[in-house]
C-alpha cells in the first residue's frame, strides 16, 4: 500500500514537473520570437534613416530629379526610396522623399 501511494506522488510531481518545463519553453518561444521582431524593426528603423540620408544628399548634389525611385540595401533589408515634386499645398515646388522597409520574412 505504501509502495503504490509513493508511486501516485512520483508520478504527480513528475508530471507537474513536466507542465512546468513545457510552460517555460513556451514562455521562453515568445521572448525570442518577440525579440527578433524587435530587432528587425530597429534594422528596419535604421535601413530606412540610411535611405533617407542617400536621398537628401543626392538632393543636395543635385543628381535625384523628379521620381528617382533608389535602392538601398542594409544586410538583408532593402529601402525602396522615392523622390517627388510636391505639385499642390503649401509646400509646392519642394522635394518629398519616401521610404519603405519591408522587414517581415
Amino acid at each position: 500500500m505504501k509502495k503504490s501511494v509513493a508511486l501516485v506522488i512520483v508520478w504527480g510531481i513528475t508530471i507537474v514537473i513536466c507542465l512546468l518545463a513545457l510552460g517555460g519553453i513556451y514562455l521562453m518561444g515568445n521572448q525570442a520570437f518577440v525579440a527578433e521582431h524587435k530587432i528587425r524593426r530597429m534594422q528596419a528603423y535604421y535601413t530606412a534613416k540610411s535611405g533617407v540620408i542617400e536621398a537628401l544628399e543626392k538632393l543636395r548634389r543635385g543628381q535625384a530629379v523628379n521620381a528617382v525611385t533608389l535602392s538601398q540595401s542594409s544586410g538583408d533589408m532593402t529601402a525602396d526610396i522615392k523622390v517627388e515634386n510636391v505639385t499642390s499645398g503649401a509646400f509646392q515646388g519642394l522635394k518629398k522623399v519616401n521610404v519603405t522597409v519591408d522587414y517581415s520574412r
